[in-house]
C-alpha cells in the first residue's frame, strides 16, 4: 500500500490467497490431475450455470446502490456510504454462517425424502435463527452508531442516516436465504434468478428516481431496503406455492 496504493493492496490480496492455496496443497498432499469428460462437463454445467447466475445477480443486487451513488452523486457521497457498506458486510457474515450450517442438512433431508414438505422446517429454523442473531446485533448497533460515528468518524456523519436505514432494511435479505437454499436443493434455482433480476430492476429504478428527487443517500438506502423486502416476500411466497403444489 505504501508503494503502490490501492493496486498494491489488491496485489497483496492475490499473493496472500496464492500462498494459502500452496499451503493447503502441501498439507493435504493434493496433486492436480486434469481429465476432461465432455459428458460430465455438460451435466455439471447444466446444474452449475443457474447457481452461478443466481450468485452473480445476488452480487449485483447488493452492490447496485453503490453504482448508482458513484454515477449520480459522485465519489465523496460513496465514501460517506461506506458506513452502510460496513454494516451490510457485518450482518451478511452472521447470516452466511447460519445458512452454511443449514444448507447441507437441507440437502441431506431432500436426498433422503425427496419431498418438498420435508424442507420447510429447515427454512423456518434458518429464518428463526437468523432473525434472533441479527436482532441481537442490529438493535444495539442502531442506537450506538451515532455515538461511534461522532466519536471516531465525525467526517462520515453525512452517511449516518443512510446507515441507519440500511440497518433496518438489511434484515430482509437474509430472510430470503432459506427459500433460496430450498430452490437450489430441489433444482429450481432459475426461479430465484428470475426474481433476482426483477428485484434488481426494481432497486435500480427506485434508487435512480430517489436521487433525481433529491433524496440523496437516504433515498438510495430506502430503495435498497424496499427491494430486499420485495425479494424476501416474493421468494418465500414462491416456495410456499411450490410446496403446496407438490403436496396435492
Amino acid at each position: 500500500i505504501l508503494v503502490h496504493g490501492l493496486a498494491g493492496y489488491m496485489a497483496g490480496q492475490a499473493v496472500g490467497m496464492l500462498m494459502l492455496c500452496v499451503y493447503i496443497a502441501r498439507k493435504t498432499g493434493f496433486r492436480g490431475n486434469v481429465k476432461l469428460e465432455r459428458h460430465e462437463i455438460g451435466r455439471l454445467a447444466h446444474i452449475g450455470m443457474p447457481l452461478l447466475a443466481a450468485g452473480l445477480l445476488l452480487g449485483f443486487l447488493i452492490t447496485i446502490d453503490r453504482w448508482v451513488i458513484v454515477t449520480l452523486l459522485g465519489i465523496r457521497p460513496l465514501g460517506y456510504f461506506s458506513i452502510s457498506i460496513l454494516v451490510t458486510g457485518l450482518l451478511s457474515l452472521i447470516a452466511a454462517a447460519i445458512s452454511q450450517q443449514v444448507y447441507p442438512r437441507m440437502a441431506e433431508t431432500f436426498g433422503r425424502s425427496s419431498t418438498y414438505a420435508a424442507l420447510t422446517p429447515w427454512i423456518q429454523m434458518q429464518n428463526l435463527f437468523i432473525t434472533g442473531a441479527m436482532l441481537l446485533v442490529v438493535v444495539p448497533v442502531y442506537f450506538l452508531l451515532p455515538v461511534v460515528v461522532d466519536g471516531l468518524l465525525p467526517q462520515y456523519r453525512p452517511g449516518l442516516g443512510a446507515a441507519r436505514i440500511t440497518l433496518a432494511g438489511v434484515l430482509f435479505l437474509p430472510l430470503a436465504g432459506g427459500a433460496g437454499n430450498f430452490l437450489a436443493v430441489v433444482n429450481k434455482q432459475m426461479y430465484a434468478v428470475g426474481l433476482q433480476l426483477l428485484t434488481l430492476l426494481f432497486n435500480l429504478a427506485f434508487n435512480v428516481t430517489a436521487v433525481r428527487l433529491g433524496m440523496g443517500l437516504e433515498g438510495v438506502a430506502l430503495g435498497t431496503a424496499l427491494s430486499y423486502l420485495f425479494y424476501m416476500v416474493t421468494l418465500n411466497t414462491l416456495v410456499f406455492v411450490l410446496v403446496r403444489r407438490a403436496a396435492r
